[in-house]
């Protein structure tokens, strides 16, 4: 059989302990007036409100800078606002622990002896919408408190923006100045590659001049080698036809009996043709061989010029390339000076247009609140009423859950669902 819940079970039981359940339910909410009305001390609520403002320059400071910074030329930019605070931000400093202690000893210090004594002042801070609007809510046991709290951390948070500003302008001329000392490094990085290029100028020239003498030398020894060639040529030439010559002319002549004289064979004489042959021959022989130890000696000599030459150039292209990294250096580092000089002057006009930072106006002083906000007696009545009215609820069904069934009596089950006996 299947158990089927029957509400009117429940409904007889409520019914039996309707008494009970309703003296639990106004119990429970006359206590909780009470103690709410005269138990619970009284929390009273100020709020203040402010507003982010940015306001525009005037007056002559205002003129002299944009002046300024108008004068720097077409590349220089413009003034531009200051950096803006958003509302969140604001709130968020309101709800940080240093601000509260300041304002806790500003209101004590400028209180009197009973605000001194009075606890750490409890202020909340809220984003009106999507305005420029900061609601700066004080909490405290006195009305006038309350309003006094709100007053002094509307008070304390402009003096709290004044002071970001002033920190925000120091870092700013801080890194001015590291700028400033980096344009001067800059600087003098550049100037000493300066003297090191000129340093290495004239050891670049005494190389180019010494490479060109070189050069004129090798191709002197070259023409002088050509010549020699050219001598060696005819040279042999003349040297085979004096040998054909030597080959065809007889040593002696022959002559008639008797006729011969000297220390020759009787009948020849020596012949001066070939003695004058010979003698050229000869002279033709030892001009060759001079012409042939001049060409090994300019081989030689050519030999080591060129071993030279390329060392020379090896050292010219060498030098050049260090010259030509110390002008790419120089380049960099006046490029890098004269980057440093522009930022400076345009974040000294940045500078000059965040004298005029973001400030706070109280739009709306707080005043003491005419009844406290807490506690509310009537819904914490409410509350404790509709609370007890569960309670008493829960107490009847449980306790006749634990009562013990009589005869022919459905007892109800624990888990609160109930079918009639079957």
């Amino acid at each position: 059989m299947e158990d089927e819940i029957d509400l009117r079970l429940y409904a007889q039981v409520v019914w039996r302990a309707r008494y009970v359940i309703l003296g639990v339910t106004l119990g429970a909410a006359l206590l909780a007036f009470g103690v709410s009305r005269f138990l619970l001390p009284p929390v009273y609520q100020a709020s203040a409100l402010v507003v982010a403002e940015s306001p525009a320059p005037e007056g002559p400071a205002a003129g002299e800078a944009q002046g300024d910074a108008l004068a720097q030329g077409a590349g220089a930019r413009a003034p531009v606002p200051a950096v803006r605070l958003a509302p969140a931000a604001y709130a968020e400093i309101v709800d940080s622990d240093s601000f509260r202690a300041r304002l806790g000893e500003r209101a004590a210090n400028g209180g009197s002896a009973g605000a001194a004594a009075a606890p750490r002042p409890v202020v909340r801070a809220r984003v009106v919408g999507q305005t420029d609007l900061i609601e700066l809510t004080a909490e405290a046991p006195r009305a006038d408190l309350a309003a006094r709290w709100a007053n002094e951390a509307a008070a304390l948070l402009a003096d709290e923006v004044a002071r970001l500003n002033q920190s925000r302008m120091e870092r700013s001329l801080s890194l001015l100045q590291e700028q400033v000392e980096a344009s001067r490094q800059a600087l003098d990085q550049a100037l000493a590659r300066m003297e090191s290029l000129a340093r290495e100028g004239p050891l670049l020239e005494q190389l180019e001049s010494q490479q060109s003498v070189q050069l004129q030398m090798a191709a002197d020894y070259r023409r002088r080698l050509d010549e020699i060639e050219v001598q060696l040529a005819s040279g042999r030439a003349r040297l085979e036809v004096l040998e054909r010559r030597l080959a065809s002319e007889p040593r002696a002549l022959s002559l008639q009996a008797g006729a011969g004289s000297g220390g020759g064979s009787p009948g020849e004489t020596f012949n001066p043709v070939y003695a004058q042959l010979q003698e050229e021959a000869t002279l033709q022989q030892a001009a060759l061989a001079g012409l042939e130890a001049e060409r090994a000696r300019l081989r030689e000599a050519l030999q080591r010029l060129e071993e030279e030459l390329q060392a020379t150039a090896a050292r010219l292209v060498q030098a050049r390339a260090g010259q030509q990294e110390v002008a790419w250096r120089l380049d960099m580092a006046q490029r890098s000076y004269q980057a440093a000089l522009a930022r400076y002057e345009a974040q000294r006009a940045e500078l000059a247009g965040r004298l005029w930072a973001q400030t706070l106006s109280v739009v709306r002083e707080a005043v003491p609140p005419a009844a406290p906000a807490r506690p509310r007696a009537l819904l914490n009545a409410a509350v404790a009423g509709f609370l007890g009215l569960m309670a008493g609820l829960f107490g009847a069904l449980a306790a006749e859950m634990w009562r013990q069934p009589g005869p022919g009596q459905a007892a109800v089950p624990a888990s609160g669902a109930a079918g009639p006996a079957r």
